[in-house]
C-alpha cells in the first residue's frame, strides 16, 4: 500500500473525476469526461483510499463499530465512484483504448485490494470488534455489515503466512488479467465477424423490420444500397429463427457457436489457466475446490446443495425437453422432409411449430411492442406496484455520455422525496456493447456517508435494434421480459434502503441477486400490464385479447428445452469449479461429459465454454445455478400475487419492504420468510412452467416438494 501511495499522482483539479464539478445529486459529469481522465483518477483514488485505511489501522482508540467497521465501510468511496463510471462507460462505448486501459486499471485495483485484505494490523481491529460484537448492541444491518467485512478478510487470506499471501496476490492479479482477456476476446471476435448479403432472396422468410436493420447496419459502414450486413453482435436470433435459407442459418450459427474456439481470439487456453488458478486460490484459503470457496458465503451454502438442486432440475427438464424436441423433429420431417435435423434448425422449426400449434406468429406481436411504449408501461407498472414515479429530465440537467441515453428522476409518491436517478441506454451501437441483450449496473449505490444520504444512480443497458425510418424499435415478447428483468435489478438498487453502500445493489449473496429481476419478468406479459403499453405503433389500437391469450398459451411451449439449456450451463459451471482441475484435460472433454447428460443434440460446431462470459468474465463462476435458484423464489412469490391481485397494495408494500429494500441486511432466506412467512417451495417454478403435476405423474420423474433450503441461515 505504501508503494502505491508513493507512486500516486498529485491532485489534478482539472480532472473532473478527481475534482468533480457540482452536478445535481452528484450525477457523473459525462459532458466533461475524456478517455485519458480515467487512469490517473483511479490511481489518485487508490492513494486516497490508502490514506483512509491507514487512519483506521493506526487509530489509537479502542476499536469499536464506528471507528473501525463503519469507517471501513465509508472508505474508498472515491475509488468506487470512479471505478463504476469507468466500468459502465467502457462497457457502453467499448473501443480499443478502453480494452487496453482497463487491464491496467483492474491490475492496479487488484493490487490495492490484495494489500488491504492482507493488512493484519487492520484486521486485528476488525476482529476485535467482531469478537466483542455482543457488547455493542448492534442493529441487524450493523451486524450484517460487521459480518460481511470480517468474512471479506477471511475469504481474501488475511490469515495466510507471508509466502502464501504473496502467492495469493500473484494469483489474483493473474486472474484479473485472464478474465479481462477472456471478455475482450469475446467482444473482439463478435465485433470482427461480418456477413454481407447482396441478394435479398437469400433472406427469404426474414421479417422486413429485421432486414431494415441489416440495411441500416450496412449503410452506416459505408456499403452501397442493396447490401445487408449481418453480424453476431448482438446474437443472430432473427436469422436463426426466420431465415428459410438453411445454409445461411448454418453460417451464422457456426459463427456464433465457434466464438473464441481457436483463431485470433482463442479462449481455450484462458479457460484452463483460469480454472487452475481459481482452484489454487481456493486450496490456499483452505477449501477443497473453488466452488466450495464461493458457496461458503452464498444461500445454498455448499456444493452438494447445488448439485442436488441441479440434478432435480435435470430430471424434470430433460423429460419435457425430449418430448418437445421429438415433436419439433417430427414436424420438420412432415413439413419439409428434413431428416438430418441440426442445431441450426432448432429455432427455425420450433418457431414454425409454435405458429401452427397456437395459430399465430410471434411477429404479430411486435407491432404492439414499441420499445419506448414498453418502457412507459414499465414505469407505470413500478408506480402501481411500489408507489414510485419516474420523471424524465429533458432539460440537460444531467449530462449524458451518448444521445441515446435518457435520465429519469425517481420519486416516492407517498413521501414526495426523490429516491434516485435512473439512466436508460437501450439501443445497439455497432461494435460497442458486446453480445449481451441487456444488463444493469449502478453509478452509485444508495448509502449514507458521514451523515449525508447519497441516493442510488442506476442504469439499464440494452442492445436492441435501433429505430429505422420505417418503424420504431419493435420488441419480441421475450425481449419485453428481458427489459422487465433488468429493470427488476434496477429496482433492487433504487429501493434498497440500507445505510451502507457495500450492502446494497449487487452487493448481496449472489444466488439471491436474480430474485428481484426474475420476479419483474412475471408481470411482463400479464394482460393487465400489457394493457398499459401494448398499442399498435401505426394504428394506436390496443393488442387484441385473442392475441394475448395465444401469447399466454404458447409461453410454456418450449419450457423443457429452455430449462434444460440453463441446467446444462449451470452443470458446466460446476464441472469446471467443483473438481480438482488437474483431472480436466481440456474444455472439450468437460463439455462432452456434461453434454452427454444435459443436452439432446450435437452442438455441431465449437465449444460453448469459450464464449461463456458469465463464468469466465462476469461474476457467475460456481454460481450460474443462481438463475434457476432465483426463478424458484420468484415463481413462488408471484403465485401469491396471482392469488391476491397483481397490484395488491398490501402485498406490494410488503414486497418492497422485504425483497427489494433489505437484500443486504441479514440472511436472504430470513428476508424471504418475512415476505412469505415460509421458505420457497422448489416445485413453484415447475408448476408455473406447466411441468407439474401432469408431467411428473405421467413420467414418474423425481421432484422435491420440500422447501428450497440451503445453509443461508448459517453466516
Amino acid at each position: 500500500m505504501a508503494n502505491q501511495q508513493a507512486l500516486a499522482p498529485l491532485f489534478d483539479a482539472a480532472n473532473p473525476l478527481i475534482n468533480p464539478p457540482e452536478t445535481p445529486h452528484g450525477a457523473p459529469p459525462f459532458d466533461q469526461l475524456k478517455d485519458e481522465h480515467y487512469d490517473p483518477a483511479i490511481r489518485w483514488a487508490i492513494s486516497i483510499a490508502n490514506k483512509e485505511i491507514a487512519a483506521i489501522r493506526d487509530n489509537r482508540e479502542t476499536p469499536n463499530f464506528e471507528n473501525t467497521i463503519q469507517a471501513f465501510a465509508y472508505s474508498g468511496l472515491d475509488l468506487e465512484r470512479i471505478s463504476l463510471i469507468f466500468e459502465n462507460i467502457s462497457d457502453a462505448n467499448a473501443n480499443p483504448y478502453f480494452d487496453e486501459i482497463k487491464k491496467k486499471i483492474h491490475a492496479e485495483k487488484s493490487r490495492h485490494e490484495s494489500g488491504l485484505h492482507a493488512d493484519e494490523k487492520l484486521f486485528s481491529r476488525v476482529r476485535s470488534v467482531y469478537d466483542r460484537r455482543a457488547q455493542f448492541n448492534l442493529t441487524e444491518v450493523q451486524t450484517a455489515l460487521l459480518e460481511k467485512i470480517h468474512k471479506g478478510f477471511i475469504l481474501n487470506g488475511v490469515h495466510l503466512d507471508a509466502d502464501q499471501k504473496k502467492r495469493l496476490k500473484v494469483i489474483d492479479e493473474e486472474l484479473v488479467g485472464l478474465r479481462l482477456q477472456f471478455g475482450d476476446n469475446v467482444t473482439n471476435a463478435r465485433r470482427a465477424y461480418k456477413c454481407l448479403v447482396t441478394n435479398e432472396a437469400e433472406l427469404a422468410g426474414v421479417p422486413e423490420r429485421a432486414k431494415n436493420n441489416f440495411r441500416e447496419m450496412a449503410r452506416v459502414e459505408g456499403h452501397p444500397e442493396g447490401v445487408f450486413l449481418l453480424g453476431i453482435n448482438p446474437p443472430p436470433a432473427d436469422i436463426l429463427t426466420f431465415c428459410e435459407n438453411r445454409s445461411l442459418r448454418e453460417e451464422l450459427y457456426k459463427a456464433e457457436a465457434t466464438i473464441c474456439d481457436g483463431g485470433a481470439f482463442d479462449n481455450t487456453g484462458n479457460i484452463m489457466k483460469i480454472v487452475r488458478l481459481r482452484h489454487e486460490k481456493a486450496c490456499l484459503l483452505g477449501y477443497d475446490t473453488f466452488a466450495d470457496l464461493v458457496l461458503s458465503d452464498y444461500m445454498a451454502g455448499d456444493v452438494k446443495t447445488v448439485q442436488d438442486f441441479l440434478e432435480n432440475n435435470l430430471a424434470i427438464y430433460k423429460l419435457a425437453a425430449e418430448a418437445e424436441l421429438e415433436s419439433i423433429k417430427k414436424f420438420a420431417v412432415e413439413r419439409d422432409g428434413l431428416s438430418d435435423f441440426k442445431s441450426w434448425d432448432l429455432l427455425y422449426y420450433k418457431r414454425l411449430l409454435m405458429e401452427q400449434r397456437y395459430d399465430f406468429s410471434a411477429e404479430e406481436l411486435r407491432p404492439y411492442f414499441d420499445l419506448e411504449k414498453v418502457l412507459e408501461g414499465l414505469r407505470q407498472h413500478a408506480a402501481q406496484l411500489f408507489g414510485i414515479e419516474f420523471r424524465q429530465e429533458k432539460t440537460g440537467k444531467y449530462p449524458v455520455y451518448h444521445p441515446d441515453v435518457k435520465v429519469f428522476e425517481v420519486f416516492d409518491n407517498k413521501s414526495g422525496d426523490q429516491i434516485g436517478l435512473f439512466y436508460g441506454d437501450y439501443y445497439a451501437r455497432s461494435g460497442c456493447k458486446g453480445g449481451a441483450r441487456a444488463w444493469m449496473n449502478v453509478f452509485r449505490n444508495r448509502g449514507v456517508c458521514h451523515g449525508k444520504d447519497l441516493m442510488p444512480i442506476v442504469i439499464n443497458f440494452g442492445n436492441f435494434d435501433r429505430p429505422t425510418p420505417e418503424q420504431p424499435a419493435l420488441l419480441s415478447a421475450r425481449e419485453i421480459e428481458i427489459v422487465f428483468h433488468e429493470f427488476g435489478h434496477g429496482l433492487a438498487a433504487l429501493l434498497n434502503d440500507e445505510p451502507y453502500s457495500i450492502l446494497n445493489g449487487f452487493n448481496v449473496k449472489w444466488d439471491y441477486v436474480e430474485l428481484p429481476s426474475f420476479l419483474m419478468e412475471k408481470w411482463a406479459t400479464e394482460p393487465t400490464v400489457l394493457a398499459g403499453f401494448a398499442h399498435h405503433f401505426e394504428s394506436g389500437k390496443s393488442i387484441p385479447d385473442g392475441l394475448i391469450r395465444k401469447l399466454k398459451d404458447s409461453q410454456n411451449f418450449d419450457a423443457g428445452l429452455e430449462g434444460l439449456d440453463m441446467t446444462f450451463r449451470a452443470l458446466l459451471d460446476m464441472a469446471y469449479h467443483s473438481v480438482d482441475p488437474s483431472t480436466i484435460s481440456s474444455p472439450e472433454v468437460v463439455e462432452k461429459q456434461v453434454s452427454a447428460r444435459a443436452t439432446l443434440m450435437d452442438r455441431g460446431y465449437g465449444l460453448f465454454s469459450t464464449g461463456f462470459t458469465h463464468i469466465f468474465y462476469n461474476r457467475y463462476a460456481a454460481s450460474y445455478y443462481s438463475y434457476d435458484w432465483g426463478e424458484v423464489m420468484a415463481a413462488d412469490i408471484f403465485a401469491a400475487f396471482q392469488k391476491q391481485g397483481l397490484y395488491d397494495p398490501i402485498l406490494g408494500n410488503r414486497l418492497r419492504q422485504t425483497i427489494y429494500a433489505k437484500a443486504g441486511a441479514g440472511a436472504p432466506m430470513d428476508i424471504y420468510e418475512k415476505m412469505m412467512d415460509r421458505k420457497p417451495v422448489a416445485d413453484a417454478r415447475f408448476a408455473s412452467m406447466g411441468l407439474l403435476p401432469a408431467q411428473r405423474s405421467a413420467t414418474g420423474a423425481v421432484s422435491s416438494s420440500q422447501p428450497l433450503v440451503g445453509n443461508d441461515s448459517v453466516r
